[in-house]
């Protein structure tokens, strides 16, 4: 928890301009094409400023590329590879809204907490099993990730509504701390 809770925003997304994350694995099953697909859906003159930061690698890489420059969004979209462990806590500080649309194969959702432990961003998670069984106390912060319209207008409410923002990201910060390893650890000790 403390690893994350106390990272700093980087400088280049430290502004006035809202940033959605997507961290994973750039293949088919973490469903950062359903991502890209709601985002392209999104009325931007609507909408306060905000920017899409992708964070991996993985073989879908050209195909999401060729999807932003299709839909004319490489002025918002940014690629920025791989992600070391080191930097994912301050990637996860940049993030006013993250967003994980998998859609099967989660056994656990630890980029949810890790994301939540951030104190700053909003989790949006695909509806599997393993993200479930973090998010059950904020379902409403789930879809679908096939539906993009869902994800687009949980995109929109959370773009546009700063106080839902904050709302979420404050619970997300106090509900983690269930999962830290100085909770857990003695629970599963005393267990044993």
């Amino acid at each position: 928890y403390k690893r994350f809770q106390t990272a700093q925003p980087l400088s280049q997304y430290d502004d006035d301009v809202l940033t959605v994350l997507f961290l994973g694995r750039l293949v088919e099953r973490k469903g950062c094409h359903y991502l890209l697909q709601a985002i392209a859906q999104l009325d931007r003159a609507e909408l306060p400023l905000f920017r899409v930061v992708i964070c991996g690698k993985g073989e879908g890489l050209g195909d999401l590329r060729a999807f932003v420059r299709e839909q004319k969004l490489e002025e918002i979209v940014s690629f920025v590879g791989f992600v070391s462990e080191d930097d994912k806590p301050r990637y996860y500080a940049s993030a006013d809204i993250a967003v994980f649309p998998s859609v099967s194969g989660e056994s656990f959702g630890i980029v949810l907490l890790e994301a939540m432990a951030s104190g700053r961003s909003i989790v949006l998670a695909g509806d599997n099993p393993g993200y479930a069984t973090v998010m059950e106390p904020q379902p409403d912060q789930m879809f679908v990730p096939s539906d993009t319209g869902a994800l687009t207008s949980l995109l929109i409410k959370s773009i546009q509504d700063a106080t839902f923002r904050k709302e979420r990201a404050n619970w997300g910060s106090t509900y983690v701390k269930s999962f830290d390893v100085h909770t857990v650890g003695p629970k599963l000790l005393d267990y044993y």
